[in-house]
Formats: C-alpha cells, sequence, structure tokens
C-alpha cells in the first residue's frame, strides 16, 4: 500500500511517497479501516538531527494522527459496535506499532472509532468542512475560531463532559471541560487532564 513517509527529521521536504505491506486488523483489538483521511488539524513533524523520531517503531516513520474513512476489516473479537462498511472517524497515536494515518489503510484500536449510542458528540471544523463531518458522526458542529470554548459552552452550557482535543489547544481546551470531566490531548501536553468540581 502506498503511504506518507518519512526516514529523518525536517521540515515538509523530508515526506515522501513510500511503499508498506498492507496492514492486517488484530484479534479482538482493532478496527481496520480504510481511510482517505482528511486531517482537519494539518500535520506536525518531529524534528532534530538525523535519523527516524525518537519512539518510532520503524522505517519509515508514517505522521498522522486523525483519519476518516470506511470499515474495511474487523479483528475477531470486537464488540459489535462496529460493522464493514461503517463511515468512521479515528485518532491514531503515530509512533504506535502500525505508525500514523498518512496511509491508505490503518490499523486502529475499535475503542478509537465512532461514537457509543447515547453520546451527543460535538465537533470543530473549519466551514468548508461541515457537512463532512456531519456526516461522519457529528450532532453538533461549532466552527474554529478564537471563541472555540465560548461556542462549546453555548451548546452545551455546563462543558463537555469528555473532551478530546487533537488540534494542541492544551491548557485553551481546558475552560470548555465541564467540572469533573476529563481532556484527553493527543500531542503530548502535560498540563491537568481534569477539572475539578
Amino acid at each position: 500500500m502506498k503511504a506518507i513517509g518519512l526516514t529523518e527529521f525536517g521540515g515538509p521536504d523530508v515526506l515522501e511517497v513510500v511503499d508498506l505491506p498492507e496492514p492486517q486488523p488484530v484479534p479482538a483489538r482493532f478496527a481496520y479501516g480504510s481511510m482517505p483521511q482528511r486531517s482537519t488539524h494539518g500535520y506536525h513533524l518531529p524534528r532534530g538531527r538525523a535519523g527516524c523520531p525518537a519512539g518510532s517503531p520503524s522505517c519509515p516513520y508514517v505522521p498522522g494522527m486523525d483519519a476518516a474513512g470506511v470499515v474495511d476489516k474487523l479483528g475477531k473479537g470486537t464488540d459489535g459496535r462496529l460493522a464493514v462498511g461503517a463511515p468512521v472517524i479515528a485518532y491514531v497515536i503515530p509512533f504506535g506499532p502500525h505508525g500514523g494515518t498518512y496511509a491508505e489503510k490503518v490499523v486502529v484500536a475499535a475503542a478509537s472509532v465512532s461514537k457509543a449510542d447515547g453520546l451527543t458528540v460535538l465537533a470543530d471544523a473549519a466551514a468548508s468542512d461541515n457537512n463532512l463531518v456531519r456526516y461522519l458522526g457529528a450532532d453538533v458542529v461549532v466552527h474554529r475560531r478564537t471563541d472555540l470554548v465560548e461556542q462549546i459552552r453555548r451548546e452545551l452550557p455546563d462543558g463537555a463532559p469528555g473532551l478530546i482535543d487533537g488540534a494542541a489547544l492544551d491548557a485553551l481546551a481546558l475552560p470548555a471541560v465541564a467540572d469533573g470531566g476529563g481532556l484527553v490531548t493527543l500531542k503530548g501536553w502535560t498540563g491537568p487532564s481534569e477539572r475539578a468540581s
């Protein structure tokens, strides 16, 4: 399969198209998605002197943290929440054994895909991506602007019980979280992950 990878540190100029073995789902743990991804948060490349990034399981390193696509296969023993053909969005830790999402196909943990029944999903997106994000499962879409927290609080006056920050908002996202709620950051922030009640 085709992927975008890098074998040395640097900026966008070190990215190249690479051929990698097609990943296979792992029993009970992973859903397998064909992800014609559309990254909503751009990309961030590690920088350094030489070689693949620290923590990368192999070269070439495949970056990318978010993806959208359709489930192709399911690992044996998955809980039945997902089905082949389902449109999904997923977050991936790119330093894992399967790399990131800049690939034609990715393997992701089933728990990292879609939404659970009964949850209301609020997402931020550029205005041009509003319909796409709704199609992928968001119930409410707010526009990515400087008043993002205020927009979230207008939709969820008590705050979000759980917030996934894939845009490196870090401390700026915390006021959008409900008292006693949790914040998951995907880009290495080490600040508080909860708001006390």
